[in-house]
């Protein structure tokens, strides 16, 4: 098994992955960081906190319904489609 996990390491972690894993990561921060300044600003333009607090909400909201639905969709299709 030690084995396996070893291999699957190695063929995995090659340096393409780790430049696609490091795209990803900082893509995903950028994402986080404008969700938050963009609060930020409709807070420091409206000075309303209800108005903010709709946007994150409308912000999250999307995933939270959709993701449960795209992962059984996901899971119970041909990986070939779903990537390509």
């Amino acid at each position: 098994m030690g084995e396996h996990l070893a291999d699957l390491k190695e063929r995995l972690w090659t340096k393409d992955f780790f430049l696609l894993w490091q795209g990803q990561l900082v893509s995903a921060l950028g994402d986080v960081v404008y969700s938050i300044a963009l609060g930020f600003w409709v807070l420091k333009v409206t000075g309303s906190t209800a108005l903010m607090g709709t946007l994150m909400a409308a912000s999250v909201l999307p995933r939270v319904i959709i993701s449960p639905f795209a992962g059984v969709f996901v899971d119970r299709s041909d990986r070939k489609k779903v990537l390509g």
